[in-house]
């Protein structure tokens, strides 16, 4: 009885914000509502997961299965613009986070799946997909603005020792910081891929024993801020928005927790005000939070 009443309770919950939405979607103009529907109504032929907008206001998305990044227009329609690794491997792996340089060349985060069972092995702690070593395309790859071509950047087939790269943010001078989900830390890759460190293995971007959301899952997603003095992270298995500071020699701070103990977090972006806003993976709903600093005790 009580889980039914969780359950009929959380229906309404839903219910009511679909009516509201509803509502405000109705009253809008006509010209906004025109824009929202041309976007609501896009066909994409896969799940969209990494986002990233160029100094032009182009938008592009990562399509996760197929390995397809895209450029969404106002009408509701796509341009194609690369396959990674490439079209011939489409299907065998999943492309996920996505950002660009200040040049405009777009940098994003490919896992290859493993033989083993990918769902599996994302609840398994000692995750063996990540000591598949038949998986070699498992890295970061740079399409080029101008071309359209792509390479990889660094990858696990020149011996780094990637499980599950999950996303990207590119500092202005074109470093490449990288989280990787399994393993659990922040990767460092110079512009060129052939200086690569694990910026950040600290205790607080893996998980515990016994997660809080119950998934042995480590840092998610990041972003740099305004100034590039920080990176805000979320994790996944314990869920936290992490603050941590650059160092003047470019390594990392420790990191500080801001809000934590919700479901697990799936992505993070800061405003104007270094305001984050974090989806949730396993809710319906969005958290936005000021950057003050908690204790990590």
């Amino acid at each position: 009885m009580v889980q039914s009443g969780a359950r009929k309770k959380e229906c309404l919950r839903i219910l009511f914000w679909l009516i509201l939405c509803a509502l405000l979607f109705t009253a809008a103009t006509s010209t906004a509502a025109g824009q929202f529907r041309a976007w609501v109504m896009a066909k994409l032929p896969d799940t969209p997961e990494g986002l990233g907008v160029d100094s032009h206001g182009n938008l592009y998305a990562t399509l996760m299965h197929i390995g397809e990044v895209v450029m969404l227009k106002d009408d509701g329609s796509y341009d194609h613009i690369a396959w990674v690794p490439s079209q011939e491997e489409s299907g065998k792996g999943d492309l996920i986070g996505l950002d660009l340089d200040q040049s405009g060349n777009i940098y994003v985060a490919y896992t290859g799946h493993s033989k083993r069972d990918f769902r599996k092995d994302l609840g398994d702690p000692f995750h063996p997909a990540c000591r598949d070593a038949t998986v070699t395309k498992s890295g970061v790859y740079k399409i080029d603005v101008q071309t359209r071509n792509v390479t990889p950047l660094a990858t696990k087939a020149e011996g780094w020792p990637f499980c599950y790269p999950d996303d990207v943010a590119i500092d202005s001078s074109g470093n490449v910081y990288m989280t990787d989900l399994t393993y659990s830390g922040i990767w460092k890759i110079s512009p060129d891929g052939k200086k690569v460190d694990l910026w950040s293995a600290h205790p607080l971007l893996n998980w515990s024993p016994k997660p809080y959301s119950g998934f042995p899952l480590g840092v998610n997603d990041l972003v740099l801020d305004k100034q590039q003095k920080n990176i805000y992270a979320v994790t996944d298995g314990d869920p936290r928005v992490l603050k941590i500071p650059i160092r003047e020699d470019g390594t990392a701070g420790e990191p500080s927790p801001l809000p934590y103990g919700f479901s697990a977090f799936d992505g993070i972006e800061l405003d104007g005000k270094g305001t984050s806003t974090c989806p949730r993976f396993c809710s319906t709903r969005s958290g936005s939070f000021r950057p003050t600093v908690r204790s990590a005790s």
